[in-house]
């Protein structure tokens, strides 16, 4: 069952050094969000379309889940051979 939840308070104005180094790491995780659904998405089978699923059957989630994390995984070793975690 969904609750709904009190709205977080307004974070306090950040130094513009801090709000620089933020913005230059958003667009990166963006990335690697967008390659993690694009690799969900390929996984989703006709018969699950058919049957009105838009995501795969749960009974795969572990070998979806390694497939997911591989193709993040590739593309962040591609583009930042030395980031370890998306820290935006």
């Amino acid at each position: 069952m969904c609750q709904l939840r009190k709205p977080a308070e307004a974070p306090l104005p950040q130094h513009a050094s801090e709000r620089a180094s933020e913005a230059s790491t958003a667009p990166t995780c963006l990335i690697e969000f967008i390659i993690a659904v694009q690799a969900l998405a390929r996984q989703v089978t006709a018969e699950d379309l058919a049957a009105g699923c838009i995501y795969p059957d749960v009974r795969n989630l572990r070998d979806i889940s390694l497939l997911v994390a591989r193709a993040v995984a590739q593309k962040v070793r591609c583009t930042r051979p030395t980031a370890w975690l998306c820290t935006a």
